[in-house]
């Protein structure tokens, strides 16, 4: 798998990027998905579409940049942010599972209606919760924890130390 990072991109300019990209390229991708890290990550799995893509990306003049995943030859830390996944991180320990519901979850925000998007995301996140036997309470109580401790994590960044 690789990562094409796309750099330096105002959100808006990114979010009608992966549109574009989705409708072109990444749709021939069985595993493909996206986050925003701050700056826009791609993952794909399909040769032709990674080369189909930087092709395209170097006609638009769009600064892009291609490294291995889940881990690059050399550790990539791009602003302050490192973008490889640490060895023995959840995400590496359990990779083709999170490949299948990432590339799900991108496929499926594609193709939603912006106006669903918001319980699009409550069922997400319910389902995590009801899936692993929690009620609401539960769900109530680790959703506040998980949003105290990223809000530390923000805080943190501003942080000059």
């Amino acid at each position: 798998m690789k990562t094409i990072h796309i750099l330096r991109q105002p959100k808006k300019k990114q979010q009608e990027l992966i549109k574009e990209l989705y409708q072109k390229f990444l749709y021939k991708d069985k595993l493909w998905h996206f986050f925003l890290e701050p700056d826009l990550i791609i993952r794909c799995t399909n040769r032709k579409v990674i080369q189909d893509i930087a092709t395209y990306l170097h006609w638009k003049f769009v600064p892009f940049d291609i490294y291995d995943y889940p881990h690059s030859k050399n550790s990539v830390n791009i602003g302050g942010w490192d973008y490889d996944e640490a060895p023995k991180s959840i995400t590496v320990k359990y990779l083709k599972h999170f490949m299948q519901v990432y590339h799900v979850q991108c496929v499926f925000y594609m193709e939603i209606e912006e106006k669903d998007k918001p319980m699009m995301r409550a069922k997400l996140i319910h389902s995590l919760w009801n899936q692993d036997f929690k009620n609401y309470e539960d769900e109530m109580q680790g959703l506040n924890s998980l949003a105290l401790r990223r809000a530390m994590i923000i805080g943190s960044m501003g942080r000059k130390e």
